[in-house]
């Protein structure tokens, strides 16, 4: 009981995080490559982002879909 407030008190909730965190086209790209549900490639997608080399192999996949570097530039944003 020594743990708990002596007087009500009024917290404000946490926002959550943005949840488009990543571009739908790219998350898209990544469920086709892969044949797994947008909310597994966009767990895939954020494995990816930690890593030169994962940034690497997405991009990689991104042009297998025939994007040009302009394109890829604006998905990775």
């Amino acid at each position: 009981s020594d743990i708990l407030p002596k007087q009500k008190l009024f917290s404000k909730y946490i926002k959550g995080k943005k949840a488009d965190k990543f571009n739908p086209e790219l998350v898209t790209i990544i469920s086709k490559h892969y044949e797994v549900s947008k909310s597994e490639a966009k767990s895939y997608i954020d494995l990816y982002m930690h890593t030169n080399d994962g940034v690497n192999n997405l991009i990689n996949i991104i042009e297998l879909y025939g994007k040009t570097k302009k394109e890829i530039k604006k998905l990775l944003k």
